[in-house]
């Protein structure tokens, strides 16, 4: 695997990177997989990447069709073992640790090159229980529920994949990030879509359900700003089941962007929010969240991507009062459109898995280990 060298810290920094992200010795090892898709604990660290082994039983009217590989990686070792290996038709998007085995989402390829989302259930032992074409955006587990974003809220059955609740018939949808909690509620972010023409925004959205999946209460996030494209992509919780939501917000003129991260109680009440400027003042951005994780002690972690100037990877990690801990920022002139893609945290560990581009065809990937 490539790697470009090291992490550069934004100066905020409160706490050290255990990685130096380098190509020598046993850390090239710990990314010998090209830019994994996910990361996941489960005895162990757990990487759901694409297996493309190119030759002509994997292709269909001349594309390349991935399989994806769940491996069980050791850092600092070149030993990586394949847990979960799905067919030649299946490319793979998300990994959720369920109760008893694994969850995968993804595209499922046909002959005519259509695809259609997929969702499968695997054993520990990596044996397929189950597979069902849904719409899977994101997904979360509990007990023998599974609940899954898409076009609406699909509920379905832990133990064979049947359909026990969808969304009502001609209702767009906003639901974008899902977390169940464990009193039976149901946590749902996305954005709708206001006004018309050029005065058309998104307008950020976290839904309470409870257990019976009928609402509880919902909120505008921001509340009310004709001057914003707001999209509330994410949400986790809390160890004490509260919302915390990541909405990218971009000033619809400026074309500016910021990311506001909100915790809310179980009643909708802000308990706080924190602002994240991805850019200098006033600068286009083109900006991407792609995880957010509940820290351990009630705080969050955001991983994504800053577009415009100098393109960036970062990580932020906030403390239980919506405090800024400390910030990892990836930057090197050499690569553009870098991202930080996965992250696995823990008590004692932050895994990030990231990617640049060093020319419009040529990937460079990264796995850092950060302190938590």
């Amino acid at each position: 695997s490539d790697s470009d060298g090291g992490t550069d810290s934004d100066g905020d920094s409160e706490s050290d990177s255990d990685s130096d992200g380098g190509t020598d010795g046993e850390q090239a090892c710990s990314a010998l997989y090209d830019g994994a898709i996910q990361l996941a604990w489960s005895d162990g660290i757990l990487a759901l990447d694409w297996d493309s082994l190119y030759d002509e039983d994997h292709l269909l009217d001349g594309n390349l069709i991935y399989a994806g590989v769940v491996e069980r990686v050791e850092l600092g070792s070149c030993e990586h073992s394949a847990l979960i290996e799905t067919a030649y038709d299946i490319e793979p998007q998300l990994l959720v640790v369920a109760d008893d085995g694994f969850l995968i989402g993804g595209r499922q390829w046909s002959s005519d090159v259509i695809s259609e989302r997929v969702l499968q259930r695997y054993s520990t032992a990596g044996e397929l229980v189950w597979s069902v074409n849904v719409p899977a955006i994101a997904i979360a587990q509990r007990g023998d529920q599974v609940f899954v974003t898409g076009n609406g809220l699909r509920v379905l059955s832990y133990a064979d994949g049947s359909l026990i609740e969808e969304p009502p018939e001609g209702v767009i949808d906003p639901s974008q990030g899902v977390a169940a909690h464990a009193d039976g509620s149901i946590f749902l972010s996305g954005w709708r879509s206001v006004g018309e023409g050029d005065e058309k925004v998104h307008v950020g959205s976290l839904r309470k359900l409870d257990s019976e999946f009928a609402p509880v209460w919902e909120l505008e996030l921001p509340p009310g700003d004709p001057d914003l494209n707001a999209e509330t992509s994410h949400v986790v919780l809390d160890e004490d089941g509260r919302a915390i939501t990541a909405t990218l917000e971009r000033h619809r003129v400026l074309d500016h962007a910021q990311l506001h991260l909100r915790k809310h109680d179980g009643d909708g009440a802000l308990v706080w929010e924190t602002v994240y400027d991805t850019s200098e003042p006033g600068a286009p951005t083109k900006d991407t969240i792609s995880e957010l994780h509940a820290r351990p002690g009630g705080g969050v972690i955001a991983i994504g991507g800053t577009r415009g100037g100098d393109d960036e990877a970062f990580t932020l990690a906030y403390d239980q009062d919506g405090a800024l801990s400390w910030s990892d920022i990836h930057g090197l002139p050499s690569l553009t459109q870098e991202t930080n893609r996965a992250a696995l945290v823990r008590p004692d560990m932050v895994l990030v898995a990231g990617y640049g581009l060093a020319d419009p065809t040529s990937f460079v990937h990264w796995l850092l280990e950060l302190a938590p």
